[in-house]
């Protein structure tokens, strides 16, 4: 039986089912799914397979470069390059199909980012307490999105400060492993005191069961789209806090356009407070201030943090071995030395 590359697209697919998350996967289908109808309907064999015919389907006249913005382009040629190195492993085409995709990415889109007079106006302006309790646990847990909406009540600690949270990330980490006991900083603390007793007010007295941030979905007056009032269901983890965030940062920056407005969402409160943070840790005098905004993370290194906060690791070595730093001596000192000589002479 012939077989072609949609057959190879569903066995690498079933391999990633294992190891990546349902979102990531759902990408990886369609951006997969695109190429192998484009390659099957050539009516050739996947083994044939050659590096300028991939080329040209990515970077051609027709081909996905003049169709994707830089951010959608460097995702399409991610999954496309690791499908193609996992076929050549294996044989099914040659290594040369496998082309190094690196260098045909285009540039990044720039993130966004919040100052801590942003992310403080942003709570101030929230419409209402669950809003600002939702940016309020992005910005200082640190948490992704599934690992946030995860938390319920009984995983809080009040009386050590810790949260108990499963990480999301890590697939060669066990299960015990992903298991992690976050602290709560007093900001956040300030903000428990502040959610709780609204929580029990429109949902009833707590219970261990509930999830810390409730589905909340919108009632509509009648057969209008007036949101006449909201409901909430505190053990349904299914909430949206990116629309939320979104909404709030176009509140906060009007003049923003539609454009620099995609990809704002959890991770902008995420990558902002994070370094927010390391800023604050500085200030007070504690050391290794990456290192505690890593494990907070729950990155496996502080490259990956670099990475969020925008800088390369190499120049902020650099810049905290040179910037405004004296290395050679001065022209008074110099005189000083030569006088010196002088005498000596």
């Amino acid at each position: 039986m012939k077989t072609t590359m949609s057959g190879h697209v569903d066995a690498y697919l079933q391999r990633q089912r294992v190891i990546r998350a349902k979102r990531t996967l759902l990408h990886q289908e369609s951006v997969l799914g695109q190429f192998a109808r484009w390659r099957d309907a050539s009516h050739k064999s996947p083994r044939t397979l050659k590096a300028w015919e991939v080329e040209d389907y990515l970077i051609g006249p027709e081909g996905l470069a003049d169709r994707l913005a830089p951010n959608s382009w460097n995702s399409y040629m991610s999954i496309i390059c690791a499908f193609l190195k996992w076929g050549a492993g294996r044989d099914f085409w040659s290594a040369s199909a496998a082309v190094d995709m690196d260098k045909r990415q285009g540039e990044p889109k720039a993130k966004l980012y919040l100052d801590r007079t942003q992310m403080d106006v942003l709570f101030e302006q929230a419409p209402d307490a669950y809003v600002r309790f939702c940016l309020a646990a992005l910005r200082y847990t640190l948490c992704r999105e599934q690992e946030l909406l995860k938390i319920r009540l009984s995983n809080m600690n009040l009386e050590s400060n810790k949260i108990t949270i499963v990480r999301t990330k890590g697939k060669r980490a066990t299960p015990e492993e992903k298991i992690d006991r976050i602290p709560i900083l007093g900001e956040f603390a300030d903000e428990l005191d502040r959610w709780l007793p609204e929580y029990e007010r429109l949902c009833g007295p707590l219970q261990n069961n509930w999830y810390l941030i409730p589905r909340r979905m919108a009632v509509p007056r009648g057969r209008s789209l007036v949101v006449d009032r909201w409901s909430y269901s505190p053990v349904d983890k299914r909430a949206l806090l990116g629309p939320v965030v979104k909404r709030r940062v176009k509140a906060l920056l009007p003049d923003l356009t539609d454009e620099g407005l995609h990809g704002v969402g959890c991770h902008t409160l995420r990558r902002s407070g994070g370094r927010d943070l390391r800023e604050a840790l500085r200030d007070a005098g504690i050391p290794e201030a990456d290192y505690i905004v890593m494990a907070q993370y729950g990155h496996a290194n502080v490259q990956t943090s670099y990475k969020y906060w925008g800088e390369t690791p190499d120049r902020v070595r650099r810049d905290n071995a040179m910037a405004g730093r004296r290395l050679w001596p001065q022209k008074a000192d110099v005189v000083e030395l030569k006088v010196v000589a002088e005498h000596a002479g």
